[in-house]
């Protein structure tokens, strides 16, 4: 770490006071250069659009695991750190649950054309619907589950004849 306005070496040591986000800080450092004496801001990790790149993992973690604030914070507790405001918490939340939900319906979007390419057009058609990018629906051909059951059956001998 270097000063901003001198390039000399900031210390640890030379902290004089720090503003918490969440698992993120920024620490304020004065040079010892005296010639210089500027007070630095330092940030502690990544910052994305404002936020502390460690408090959107945070809360990731918290939507995988199940988690809520409170055990979130309890297991900081466990670790020595310091505890994150729930208000942080459910704001990185948000933002990441629409990002997955994006995600996920673009995973579904992708898997239903696969499904469809794979088909071939072979199987009887039926119209149904399919859900695009944008939620609008699109009616598309697709092979009724009754066939696709009756011919599994047929397959393993349970049922014999045609559909």
């Amino acid at each position: 770490m270097f000063c901003t306005s001198c390039d000399a070496r900031l210390h640890l040591a030379d902290i004089e006071s720090e503003r918490r986000y969440g698992l993120g800080s920024i620490l304020f450092i004065r040079c010892q250069n005296s010639v210089c004496s500027s007070l630095n801001d330092v940030k502690t990790g990544k910052r994305n659009n404002g936020t502390f790149d460690i408090n959107s993992k945070l809360s990731l973690a918290m939507v995988h695991t199940g988690m809520g604030p409170v055990q979130i914070n309890n297991l900081l507790a466990t670790l020595n750190l310091p505890p994150v405001v729930s208000s942080t918490l459910k704001r990185r939340e948000q933002k990441i649950d629409t990002t997955l939900e994006t995600v996920a319906k673009k995973s579904c979007l992708e898997a239903q054309k696969e499904e469809i390419e794979k088909g071939n057009g072979k199987a009887k058609e039926k119209n149904i619907t399919m859900m695009t990018s944008d939620v609008n629906f699109m009616p598309i051909k697709f092979r009724p589950i009754e066939d696709v059951i009756l011919h599994f059956w047929k397959k393993s001998g349970v049922v014999s004849g045609s559909p």
